[in-house]
């Protein structure tokens, strides 16, 4: 018979979907043409943080979706993926004769669940900080966080924006780890910092120890102020790169560095991460850019007249 819990998940509507903003779709066979189990997950840092499902209804599909879903709600995508039809029965407890295929096409539906196109996701990234960006009260929010002599001083326009625009990138991909090669005087690290939730971590490195524009926020336990060599891991000193949410390079804008980055830390990345280059019209960064072979967007002069690009590896 079905456990305690699974009865709750068939005698109260826990974890329905749709769910509005997923991140990640499967399903185990097309719904209306028999049998199906279909799951949504809403992922950030690789960490699930919303899982929802849809079913025939039966208690027995409703068991086996409720309690996957409650199963993997919390924990690391790729843990969650390794889940086998025998983990979830073990919860659910024995099902109907003849229906036991519900377990496994609620395994497979969440084998299944993957982001939408890359591309279409770039697009979809880039929409929505643009709709922030469009908002009358968009830069006033963020004032709370400047020094006074901060305030106004940068406007969102081809020679400042793309500082708002990485602001608005942080505040719709929610990443729990930034790392930001070139930091200058720490005006984008500044911005992105502005829009990181609270138990999220930004470093940024620059061979050069200015960074005047974060000094009112440099005991910001969320931010790692580094010094040193970006191609040289040592720089880090015991600081845990893998599961780098959002890169941000910045450095001397030429085909060469970008590449050697490039190379190095794309290993770090997570699954579902986001890359964004500054001036990939600099130099020979044209190289560069043309030659990436993944999904990627280019926003063109709107930000800086250098150029900005997204990738998404």
């Amino acid at each position: 018979m079905l456990s305690e819990l699974a009865l709750r998940f068939v005698q109260t509507p826990l974890h329905r979907g749709p769910l509005e903003g997923a991140t990640h779709y499967g399903e185990s066979d097309t719904p209306g043409e028999g049998p199906y189990v279909q799951i949504w997950l809403i992922v950030k840092g690789d960490v699930i943080q919303q899982a929802a499902f849809k079913s025939p209804g039966c208690p027995s599909s409703t068991a086996c979706g409720g309690v996957l879903c409650a199963l993997i709600t919390g924990r690391n995508l790729e843990a969650a993926l390794k889940l086998e039809t025998k983990d979830l029965l073990a919860l659910v407890g024995e099902l109907p004769e003849g229906k036991g295929h519900y377990a496994d096409r609620a395994i497979k539906a969440l084998s299944k669940a993957r982001m939408p196109d890359r591309t279409e996701w770039l697009l979809e990234v880039d929409r929505k900080a643009k709709a922030l960006l469009a908002e009358a009260d968009y830069a006033s929010r963020f004032n709370s966080f400047l020094r006074p002599d901060q305030i106004g001083k940068w406007g969102l326009d081809n020679l400042s924006g793309y500082y708002w625009y990485l602001h608005a990138l942080v505040s719709v991909t929610h990443p729990k780890k930034v790392l930001e090669l070139g930091r200058c005087l720490g005006t984008s690290a500044l911005f992105m910092l502005g829009a990181l939730d609270e138990n999220s971590t930004l470093i940024t490195v620059d061979t050069n120890e200015r960074a005047s524009d974060l000094a009112h926020v440099k005991e910001d336990p969320r931010l790692k102020i580094l010094t040193g060599n970006d191609l040289d891991l040592q720089t880090y000193k015991g600081i845990d790169l893998t599961g780098i949410d959002f890169l941000f390079l910045d450095t001397d804008h030429t085909n060469e560095q970008a590449t050697k980055e490039w190379n190095l830390y794309l290993p770090f990345l997570s699954a579902n991460a986001l890359v964004a280059f500054d001036d990939i019209t600099m130099n020979d960064m044209g190289t560069f850019w043309s030659g990436l072979q993944c999904p990627k967007l280019e926003t063109g002069g709107a930000y800086h007249y250098t150029g900005f690009g997204l990738v998404a590896p």
